[in-house]
């Protein structure tokens, strides 16, 4: 048996949690920054995803709205397969930090006349930007890299 180590790299000060699906069955929920899982050697269709599905109607029907990315890995018989993941928001996340302090901001000051206008049509057209690449890319939202490694990634860190 070895060792499967899922990483999220990503932002330590908030973490969301993250559906971990092997072969089409979740297996858990990723609530740490790190996971062990034992898994014998073999081929495995793994899955991060993050979100949910918004009911509509009384038939079971639903809106997919989960952001995820499906990758083909490999588990040898020995040592550790490590595969790291990110989201690849991180321009939109400083675009909207910036937007947010200065709506922070205009709850105490009002801009002028022109200004107003130039904010809310530079603000709401990032926002739509912003959602409309989500749903071009929702189904490969996360960045993953794997490598091999004969000891564990803990290790690793320590000797560098």
């Amino acid at each position: 048996m070895s060792q499967l180590v899922i990483t999220h790299k990503g932002s330590n000060s908030f973490r969301l949690p993250y559906q971990i699906i092997l072969n089409n069955r979740m297996v858990g929920v990723m609530t740490t920054p790190q996971v062990n899982i034992t898994l014998p050697a073999g081929v495995y269709v793994l899955s991060i995803c993050f979100g949910g599905y918004l009911p509509i109607g009384k038939k079971g029907k639903h809106i997919d709205l989960t952001l995820s990315t499906t990758e083909t890995i490999r588990v040898n018989e020995t040592g550790y397969t490590c595969l790291e993941f990110r989201n690849k928001e991180r321009w939109w996340d400083i675009v909207f930090t910036i937007d947010l302090v200065v709506w922070l901001v205009l709850i105490f000051f009002t801009l002028p006349y022109p200004w107003n206008i130039v904010y809310h049509v530079l603000s709401d057209g990032f926002f739509l930007a912003w959602i409309i690449r989500l749903v071009a890319v929702r189904k490969r939202y996360f960045a993953f890299a794997t490598t091999y490694r004969d000891t564990p990634p803990e290790e690793q860190n320590k000797k560098k």
